[in-house]
């Protein structure tokens, strides 16, 4: 137990393990094969109306902040959203663009987790964390989309959408998703589990 506990604690890179490695590539490509259709969909509803299309930009970031929250290592998120390019660049919308796009996006994400020294993996943290990265989403898509040509008000609607599915679905279902997956022991031998243990 004592073992488990200080190798939670590590954060270098000699505290990644093979496991951990597997786990975030598997995350990854689990959500390039899960968001396949969302992709398109999200270029779609953009391109309608900026409002309805921000709504569901949060949704990207379950897959770039669960590798994270699950093995509690520094790079996770950059791993998780590397893989997670280049195995949806053949299926996405953007092409080749979405490896970049995706690990500028998990920059963001790792910075909120640096600020904490990777130490709090809170809701309220996580949270923080979606929200922080769509607000670059937010920024990327108003260059793309040309959102400086919207009324101030459905400007700032829309970024206020951005932030709050940022936090919801990289905060609230992503940890709804990574519990759960706890409560089935697959997630036994990571450092989510280790960390529970010692809440317990």
């Amino acid at each position: 137990m004592e073992q488990q506990i200080n190798q939670a604690q590590e954060t270098g890179l000699k505290a990644w393990t093979t496991r951990d490695l597997l786990v975030v590539s598997v995350i990854g490509i689990v959500g390039a094969i899960a968001l396949m259709g969302i992709n398109y969909l999200s270029a779609v509803l953009v391109a309608i109306n900026p409002i309805i299309g921000s709504v569901i930009s949060g949704i990207f970031f379950i897959f770039i902040i669960m590798p994270l929250y699950i093995v509690r290592r520094p790079g996770a998120s950059i791993l998780g959203t590397l893989v997670y390019g280049l195995a949806s660049a053949p299926f996405h919308p953007f092409g080749w663009l979405v490896s970049l796009l995706a690990f500028m996006f998990a920059i963001p994400v790792e910075a909120v987790f640096l600020l904490t020294r990777y130490r709090n993996y809170r809701l309220w943290v996580l949270m923080t964390a979606g929200a922080a990265g769509t607000l670059l989403s937010f920024v990327m898509t108003g260059l793309y989309g040309d959102y400086a040509s919207l009324a101030l008000s459905v400007q700032l609607i829309t970024l206020a959408l951005f932030l709050l599915s940022g936090a919801f679905f990289g905060g609230v279902v992503t940890k709804a998703l990574s519990d759960s997956l706890l409560k089935t022991g697959v997630l036994n031998s990571f450092a989510i589990a280790q960390a529970r243990q010692q809440e317990v």
